[in-house]
């Protein structure tokens, strides 16, 4: 019975290897590659081979001891051998556990979120080479990306865009979304090696941003589209909370160039929503008295010459009545409200041209 038990765990184990190996070669054609080391440092399989090593040692050492007819005489192995049987049930049942957090290992969610919690500001100061207070320059443009701690969320989101998994794309916005949003709540305008850190951190971030929107608008998602306006209106919102102007002005930067790739495309309700978005996170930094660049008004010029000349007249509608308010927004800012009077009049130029 001994020696059964034995050589059953020992196929269990070369399957049980086996099959996670297969496991997580399909999760890294799937997702990314990166989830390789996600998987390398669970702790589930190291955990299970070692209950498993410990009962096969275990029995053969008490057949060992039954073979010496010494030891048979001298001793009562029966306390033994029901151990090494205690043993191998416990090994049996430890598969179960397991079972289960590798199908939870190889849902998207579970992946992501492992990685988005090495979303921090020391790990994104390390990918521009900055630690502390000191800057080491990196050796190869592959030792960046190996740093960086959004790239495996990216590429996984990235991935999922070319295969049409939307889901996939909204989970991995979210995981990054929710740890940038912490990381606005706790950053303060502490000075670094290339300017105020939370300019670094937007800046990288929001980048980041701006490709998937450029790829999603590529595929002609406006779902995918409209989930990158809505993280970033969520982190320039807290930044504009924060007081933190570099960020704020990043955020609105990169919805306005994702108001260019919308207008490309054509999708009306992401470049809508784009242009809301821009309103909100400037009327949440005028209420916090940040002094933004004037430039950062104007998140409407290309959107508004398309629709002047695709004459789509709701939309101008709509366009007309954002600058509106931007204007009731900026009242204190004489200067500004003026800019703003002189474009609406260039649209109203515009639109009459195209009606006649």
């Amino acid at each position: 019975m001994l020696s059964a038990l034995i050589q059953s765990e020992a196929a269990i184990v070369a399957l049980v290897v086996t099959l996670s190996l297969v496991a997580v070669q399909l999760a890294a054609q799937s997702y990314s590659a990166r989830v390789i080391e996600v998987f390398r440092r669970a702790p589930d399989l190291w955990i299970l081979m070692g209950i498993y090593g410990i009962a096969i040692f275990y029995g053969l050492g008490v057949l060992k001891l039954i073979e010496n007819p010494l030891v048979g005489r001298l001793s009562n192995l029966e306390g033994h051998v029901s151990f090494a049987y205690y043993l191998g049930v416990f090994a049996f049942v430890a598969l179960v556990p397991y079972m289960w957090n590798t199908f939870e290992m190889l849902k998207p969610s579970t992946v992501i979120n492992i990685l988005a919690n090495k979303i921090t500001k020391e790990n994104i100061k390390k990918t521009f080479g900055f630690k502390g207070y000191s800057y080491v320059v990196h050796k190869t443009i592959e030792e960046k990306f190996e740093r960086d701690p959004l790239q495996p969320i990216i590429d996984i989101a990235r991935g999922s865009l070319m295969k049409y998994d939307y889901e996939t794309v909204k989970i991995g916005l979210a995981a990054i979304s929710k740890r940038t949003t912490t990381l606005f709540e706790n950053e303060t305008s502490k000075d670094s090696w290339m300017g105020r850190e939370e300019d670094i951190i937007s800046l990288h971030v929001f980048s980041h941003y701006e490709g998937l929107a450029e790829l999603a608008a590529s595929k002609n998602n406006e779902d995918s589209t409209l989930a990158v306006i809505f993280v970033l209106e969520k982190n320039g919102i807290t930044a504009a909370n924060k007081k933190l102007k570099n960020a704020t002005t990043n955020a609105i930067r990169s919805l306005k160039k994702i108001i260019i790739f919308a207008d490309e495309q054509k999708f009306k309700k992401a470049e809508l929503k784009a242009n809301e978005s821009v309103l909100k996170i400037y009327e949440k930094a005028t209420k916090q008295e940040l002094e933004l660049p004037k430039d950062i008004l104007f998140p409407f010029r290309k959107s508004g010459k398309g629709m002047a000349k695709e004459n789509h007249e709701e939309r101008e509608q709509q366009t007309v009545e954002s600058l509106e308010k931007l204007i009731k927004i900026s009242e204190v800012q004489v200067k500004t409200t003026q800019q703003v009077v002189e474009y609406l009049e260039k649209i109203d130029k515009a639109l009459s041209k195209t009606q006649k």
